[in-house]
Order: C-alpha cells, then structure tokens, then sequence
C-alpha cells in the first residue's frame, strides 16, 4: 500500500508523477484538488468526497469507488480500465472524451453530466440513471444495460453496438440520428416516437410497435421485423433492404420514396399505404395485400406477388417487370401505362456465360 496519508501528500505524489498503487482511502475529502494526469491501480475509495475535484487526463486501472461523491469534477479525456463506481453520485461532472474498458457503473446516479464523444467497451450499468446527461457522439459496445436508466438524456449520433436495449433504457429522450448496429430492441413500444435518419444495422425488432412514429430517412438495412405493427408511420426515403419484414402491419404509412429491395413481405399488410415512387424491386410479397394503396410510379420489378391482394391499387406508371402473379388479386387495380416485362432485359438477367470448351 501507498505511504500517503492527507490529501496534500497524494496531490504532491501524483504531481511528482509518481503512480499510486493498492492506496485505500474511507471518508476522505478530495475537494478542490488538482490530481490531474493521475495514474491509480488498484485504489479503492469509499464514501469519499470529490467535489470540485481535477482529475483530466488520468488513468485509472482496477480501482474502485464505492459510496463517492463527485460534484462538477473533472474527469475529462480519463482512461478507465476495469473500474468500478458502486452507489456513487456524480452530478454536474464533465466525463467527455473519456475511455471506459470493462468495469463496473451499477446503482450510480448522473445528474446533469457529460459524457459526450466517451467510449465505453463492455460496461455494466447495472440499476444506474443518467438524468439530463450528454451522450452525443459516445459510443457503447456490448454494455450491460439492465433496469439502467437514461432520463431525458441528450443522445444526439450516439452510437451503440452489440446491446441488449429491451426494455427501453431511454425515457423522454430523442432517438433520432442514433447509429444502432446488432442490437436486441424486440418486443418494444417504440409508438409516436422520432426515430428519423436513426441507423438500425443488423438489429432485431421482432413484435416491436412503431405506430404513427416518424421514420423519416431510417436505416434498416438486415435487420429483422418480423411482426412488427408499422400503422400510420410517416416514413419517406426510407430503407428497409433486405429486411424480413414478414407478419407486419403497415396500414396507412406514408412510405413514398422508401426502399424495400430483396425485404421479405410475406403476409404483410400494406393497405391504402402512399408507396409513390417507391423500390419493392426483388420482393417477397406472397400473401402480402396492398389494398387501396398508391403506388405510382413503385418499382417492383422481380417481385414475387404471389396470392397477393392489389385490388383497388393507383399502379400509374409503376414498373412490373418480370413480377411473379401466380393467383395475385388486381381487382380493380389502375395498371394504366404499367410498364410489363422487358424481353431484352430479361434475357440479359438471365444470360450464364457458355462452359469452357473441353
């Protein structure tokens, strides 16, 4: 254990750049001091006092804080490895630019504090709340989020990567412009929410409801939504490509400009849905009914409509190469100056080049 004994020797200890190592500390008061450029290993520090506290740049390994109060610290651009911050409260403290590798953020409280541009690698957040805190342009990989709390936060090109989010950590906070990739958001009620130009890369939404959301710009590129209820999305220039899609309900959405290449719509439902101008080029539509929607000018070239229901549909000008209609129901559907199947560029697709002569 370290020979340090007040406060004033552990400040002249870490300005003499010497490292701190295995010092146990209890009811100690830090306040006001400059421990700036710090390098701590395996400390612990129970019920201590941290307020007003400069600890900028320094490095913290195996070193644990139980109990602790941090109040407009500074812990900005730290490095924190394997750390642990038990029952601890930190309100008004700037954590920005900080790295957090493994450890330990459980039954801690974040008031009012930035953690903006921090990166935080497998840790556990286990029963903390962030209340009005900045987390724009962090990024959380594979973190433990369970009963955590992030309480009108400000979660502007947050980034989030291989995490289990369900149940819903964020309450009254934006989730627009997120960047979400292989993460768990199933069986959700995501309703009326803003989720416009958020990227979902890889992320599994089975059951999960966005009716009447605004979806504007979003990314769901191979993701899974299966059962899903879309009702009454505003949703142009969206991109659900190569998404399995199948059981969901989209009835009303404004979904013009959208984009649903090589999606799995099996028994979908698209009724009286605004597809203008919209890509379903290479679909699986089987059983899918698109009652009384417009689809002006939609691409579904290569789609397999088979069983499906287009009865009443606006089809002006809509594209319908090679579509697969085995029992498909076009019941007074407008296919006027439809475009059918083009012979030259059906044979292009389905050109092999000739075997190598032996």
């Amino acid at each position: 254990m370290s020979e340090i004994n007040t406060p004033d020797e552990l400040q002249y200890k870490i300005k003499s750049d010497q490292a701190i190592e295995k010092l146990h500390w209890k009811n100690q008061t830090l306040s006001d001091k400059d421990l700036a450029y710090a390098r701590l290993d395996q400390c612990r520090f129970e019920q201590c006092q941290f307020n007003k506290t400069d600890w900028r740049f320094s490095q913290f390994e195996h070193t644990v804080f139980i109990n602790c109060q941090f109040k407009q610290a500074d812990l900005e651009e730290c490095n924190f490895v394997e750390c642990e911050f038990i029952q601890c409260q930190l309100v008004e403290c700037d954590l920005g630019q900080s790295q957090w590798q493994g450890g330990r953020l459980q039954q801690s409280t974040f008031d009012r504090c930035v953690l903006s541009n921090g990166s935080f690698y497998q840790v556990d957040w286990a029963y903390s709340q962030l209340n009005q805190c900045q987390l724009e342009f962090a990024s959380l990989f594979a973190n433990q989020l369970h009963q955590a709390q992030f309480n009108q936060c400000q979660l502007n090109r947050l980034s989030i990567f291989d995490t289990l989010l369900s149940p819903m950590p964020f309450h009254d906070c934006a989730l627009n412009q997120l960047m979400l990739s292989n993460c768990q958001l199933q069986q959700l009620d995501l309703s009326q929410r803003d989720l416009s130009m958020t990227q979902f890369l890889g992320c599994d939404f089975s059951g999960t409801l966005f009716n009447q959301g605004n979806l504007t710009q979003t990314n769901f590129t191979d993701s899974t939504a299966t059962n899903c209820q879309f009702k009454g999305i505003t949703a142009t220039g969206a991109l659900f490509a190569s998404v399995d899609l199948s059981g969901s309900d989209f009835t009303g959405a404004l979904l013009d400009k959208s984009s649903f290449q090589e999606a799995n719509l099996t028994q979908c439902q698209l009724k009286q849905c605004n597809l203008e101008m919209a890509q379903l080029t290479d679909v699986q539509a089987n059983h899918c009914h698109f009652d009384g929607s417009n689809m002006t000018y939609c691409d579904l070239s290569n789609a397999n409509l088979s069983q499906a229901v287009l009865a009443g549909c606006e089809l002006h000008s809509c594209n319908l190469h090679n579509v697969t209609e085995e029992d498909t129901d076009w019941y007074k559907a407008n296919r006027d100056e439809a475009l059918g199947t083009d012979e030259k560029r059906l044979n292009a697709q389905q050109w092999q080049k000739p075997a190598a002569k032996g």
